[in-house]
């Protein structure tokens, strides 16, 4: 017992804690490594609205969609690509607007914002030029959010080819019902040949945590 009371004596507050504190750093990597048992935290375990999106400080949402549909990019001597070489000397050609062409349905994304944060807005424009090989077009594809220019994104297309055009961009949003548009446009190096199409086109948007 002598032993024991001659321990006893020299241990004290700060000894213990020296000897905790060396022993969470050993031993810290497999406590961190330990797992818990499956279901072993559940509702019993957590009080109501303990855990949720405004307890952990940010909002996360995400919204997106996918189009389809086929849509051409017409093309039209004079206004978006060249005139024929029979069109008369001086000949007067009346263009309709073509930047950007209409945005067709399915092509458009609403959201709402609770508050003012920033989101990332993604999409991707596949497409694809069956015009023939030595023909080519210029095309541009972007994003709008409420009718503002967001990011857009410019590509050579040769005929008989295909590819896909990434846009993304992180931008502020104020609270509220919000709109986000894809759009698509080009222009063409020759007169004759086939017309550019664009599709899928995906869109997304995704809140990003506010800190």
């Amino acid at each position: 017992m002598g032993g024991l009371d001659a321990l006893g004596r020299r241990l004290s507050y700060a000894n213990v804690t020296a000897t905790v504190a060396l022993f969470v750093a050993l031993d810290g990597a497999s406590y961190a490594a330990m797992r818990l048992p499956e279901h072993s935290v559940g509702s019993r375990q957590l009080q109501r609205g303990a855990v949720g999106v405004s307890a952990l400080g940010f909002p996360i949402g995400a919204k997106g969609l996918t189009d389809d549909k086929r849509q051409t990019l017409a093309k039209l001597e004079g206004c978006n690509a060249p005139l024929s070489p029979n069109a008369p000397p001086g000949a007067e050609v009346h263009c309709p607007l073509l930047l950007p062409y209409p945005v067709g349905p399915g092509r458009a994304l609403t959201f709402h914002m609770t508050r003012p944060g920033e989101v990332l807005i993604s999409s991707v424009v596949a497409l694809q030029n069956p015009g023939p090989v030595g023909t080519s077009a210029e095309i541009s594809a972007g994003a709008l959010l409420d009718g503002a220019p967001v990011s857009s994104s410019n590509v050579t297309l040769p005929g008989r080819s295909q590819t896909t055009v990434p846009i993304e961009r992180v931008v502020a949003a104020a609270a509220g019902k919000h709109l986000v548009k894809v759009w698509v446009d080009g222009r063409y190096n020759d007169y004759a040949g086939g017309q550019v199409v664009d599709s899928p086109v995906t869109v997304s948007v995704t809140v990003l945590p506010g800190f």
